[in-house]
């Protein structure tokens, strides 16, 4: 049998976009340039996130770890060197190589964002331990009602509140390629070199309100409650009850 590379397969598959994605990693790999690299990355990234948006039902409730696990599978089999929990200062959540690159990621489930962005900047270093590979990402997973563009806000006026202070100059700018992300900028506080690092919203919020999930809702709310067992002390009270009411 004859085996064939993944970009083929897609493109015998009609996937022509995908293909040509594969063949523009193989490219990249073998250059020095490291924009181009974070660029497709951030596409491929765009486009996993979309995948896991589309059934937040199996999604919702799985924990940190499962999301960036899945997130790392899809960069896998694209061709990255993804890993978790790769030891690079600590324990990086994310981490990504292509040929000579690097880029690493700290990803949170609806809280700690402050403290998942100290990690980033101050406790991890490139996988690479090269500071030209000055590119970073947050991946914060959101399963609140609250709605994505106000809990990007929330997070965009908190993350500046929080760091303006010890990041001099701050700059927060707008991401062109989505409306659920942005991108923030400063001084690294080792290398001295501009740390840019991309903030990354993935909407899994499921509460549906439609007849079938009332219908859940209220099958759950009459499910009896186990009767608690009497304790032997309680025991002992009403046999003395009793005995008393009969002398």
């Amino acid at each position: 049998m004859k085996h064939i590379g993944a970009g083929a397969f897609a493109q015998n598959l009609g996937g022509l976009s995908i293909a040509a994605r594969y063949q523009e990693r193989n490219v990249i790999a073998g250059k020095s340039e490291y924009e181009p690299f974070v660029e497709l990355l951030y596409t491929d990234i765009n486009d996993l996130i979309n995948h896991m948006q589309a059934n937040p039902q199996r999604r919702h409730a799985l924990g940190e770890d499962s999301l960036t696990e899945e997130l790392i599978m899809g960069l896998s089999v694209a061709g990255y060197d993804a890993s978790h929990d790769t030891s690079a200062g600590g324990h990086v959540d994310i981490t990504v190589k292509l040929g000579p690159h690097s880029w690493i990621g700290e990803a949170k489930k609806d809280q700690k964002y402050s403290d998942g962005y100290r990690q980033l900047v101050t406790r991890y270093r490139p996988a690479s331990g090269n500071f030209d590979h000055n590119h970073g990402g947050m991946l914060l997973y959101c399963t609140s009602q609250t709605d994505l563009l106000t809990l990007r806000q929330r997070w965009k006026e908190k993350f500046e509140e929080d760091f303006k202070g010890s990041y001099s100059p701050l700059n927060i700018t707008d991401c062109s390629k989505s409306r659920y992300a942005f991108y923030s900028s400063h001084k690294h506080p080792v290398s001295g070199h501009d740390w840019v690092v991309r903030h990354m919203l993935v909407g899994l919020q499921f509460v549906p309100q439609d007849a079938s999930a009332r219908g859940v809702q209220a099958r759950k709310a009459s499910v009896k409650k186990p009767r608690r067992k009497r304790t032997a002390s309680a025991a002992n009270i009403n046999v003395q009850k009793t005995l008393k009411s009969s002398t």
